[in-house]
C-alpha cells in the first residue's frame, strides 16, 4: 500500500492538484496520491477519504470554538458573575430575577459562559411551579385493590394492547399483564378523572 502524503505549496503535484472544500479550507494531495486512489484499492481509498474528511472537520470545530469577544467584559461585570456563581447552596437560592437581567445585560465573561449556562437553567428549574395536589386518599394498595372501579372494564380491554411486544406483558393475563392490571386498578380509584 502507497504512502499517503500532502503535497508542499508551490510544488509541481500542488498547483494541479489542490482544491477548496466546501467550507473554504484549502486542501492538497500530490499526482502520486491521486494515482494510488484512483487504482481499485478500496481500502486505501476509504482511508484517504476518511483522512480528508476529518482533517476538514477537525477544522471546522476549530473554527467554531475558537473565537474572540466583540466586547470582553467589564472585571466588574465579571466579579458580579463570580459572586453569584460563588453563592453557596446556589442551586437552591434564588436570585433577584431583576440582578440578573442587569448581569446578562452587561454581558457574560467567555470563562464562565458554561457555568452561567448551567445557573441559568437552575435559576429557571426554581422559579417553575409544579402543581401538586396532596394525596387525599391515604388508602393503603392491599386495600384499593379489594376495591371495584367503574374502570375495570376498559383496563381490562386495553392490558392486551399495552406493550403487546415486551416479553413481560405478552401472556395473557400472565404476571406481567395482572400486575398492570392492579396498578392501573388503584390509580383509577384514587384518581377518577
Amino acid at each position: 500500500m502507497g504512502r499517503l502524503e500532502r503535497a508542499e505549496r508551490g510544488s509541481p503535484g500542488w498547483a494541479a492538484a489542490n482544491e477548496r472544500s466546501p467550507d473554504g479550507h484549502e486542501f492538497a494531495c500530490s499526482r502520486q496520491l491521486i494515482r494510488q486512489t484512483a487504482e481499485p484499492r478500496p481500502l486505501q481509498q476509504h482511508l484517504f477519504l476518511l483522512w480528508v474528511s476529518s482533517e476538514s472537520d477537525l477544522q471546522n470545530k476549530r473554527l467554531k470554538l475558537d473565537y474572540e469577544e466583540i466586547t470582553p467584559c467589564l472585571k466588574e461585570v465579571t466579579l458580579v458573575w463570580e459572586k453569584m456563581l460563588g453563592t453557596p447552596g446556589r442551586a437552591k437560592v434564588k436570585f433577584d430575577t431583576e440582578a440578573i437581567h442587569a448581569a446578562v445585560a452587561q454581558g457574560v465573561p467567555r470563562q464562565h459562559r458554561g457555568e452561567i449556562w448551567k445557573f441559568l437553567s437552575e435559576q429557571y428549574l426554581l422559579r417553575q411551579t409544579v402543581p401538586s395536589r396532596p394525596p387525599t386518599n391515604h388508602t393503603p394498595y392491599k386495600e384499593l385493590l379489594k376495591q371495584l372501579t367503574s374502570q375495570q372494564h376498559a383496563i381490562l380491554i386495553d392490558l392486551g394492547r399495552t406493550f403487546p411486544t415486551h416479553p413481560y406483558f405478552q401472556a395473557q393475563l400472565g404476571s406481567g399483564q395482572l400486575s398492570l392490571y392492579n396498578l392501573l386498578k388503584a390509580y383509577s380509584l384514587l384518581d377518577p378523572e
